[in-house]
């Protein structure tokens, strides 16, 4: 327990080192170290056991500040993400009986493209928000979430329309969606989103 907690720590902060000098925010070293190292190596815990915890530290306001729990269940749901799509690809070669390679290769094609058109969504969503206010047509922020939901159940109803034709995970461009907006909009906005949304 105590090596394993010892080398995510290290790790983390070598990969977060990492992405400072390639100009990206840190916390993607953290994340990215957390799906490779998460419960699947070296057996950290689950999501069931995370989330919760974080929930109570967001209501107690520890690490709200600088977003430290959400930022924490990110990368809990990646993980999750991620282990869903290995998940979906091993069982449809068990329901088909045979291994092809073309389905491996589909899981990071998957991953990517789900990511890409994530952000490109989220960029899009912001786009549209600060045009709005810049033009003094103020859009409520309970309008706001009403959008950001409907774009997220669009997300995941393109990974099935797409189905047989491109390799696209619905719920990693959900998350990489949120994650865009909430980059790019002022502190006081992604608060209220937040504060809405609960």
């Amino acid at each position: 327990m105590l090596a394993s907690l010892s080398l995510i720590f290290i790790v983390g902060l070598a990969m977060g080192a990492i992405c400072q000098k390639l100009k990206l925010p840190r916390i993607i070293g953290i994340l990215v170290t957390r799906i490779v190292l998460g419960s699947y190596v070296l057996d950290a815990v689950s999501p069931a056991v995370v989330v919760p915890r974080m929930v109570t530290l967001m209501e107690k306001k520890y690490g709200t500040e600088k977003a430290i729990p959400q930022m924490i269940m990110a990368g809990v749901s990646c993980d999750d993400i991620f282990v869903i799509v290995l998940f979906t690809t091993f069982l449809s070669i068990a329901q088909g009986g045979h291994a092809n390679v073309l389905d491996f290769v589909n899981i990071p094609v998957s991953i990517v493209l789900g990511i890409i058109l994530g952000a490109v969504t989220g960029y899009g969503l912001y786009l549209f928000f600060e045009t709005a206010y810049a033009r003094k047509h103020c859009v409520r922020n309970s309008i706001k979430v009403i959008i950001v939901l409907g774009f997220s159940f669009l997300l995941v109803s393109v990974e099935g329309w797409l189905e047989g034709k491109i390799s696209l995970s619905g719920l990693l461009a959900v998350v990489a969606m949120a994650c865009v907006i909430k980059m790019k909009s002022p502190v006081f906005v992604s608060k209220r989103l937040l504060e809405k949304e609960n």
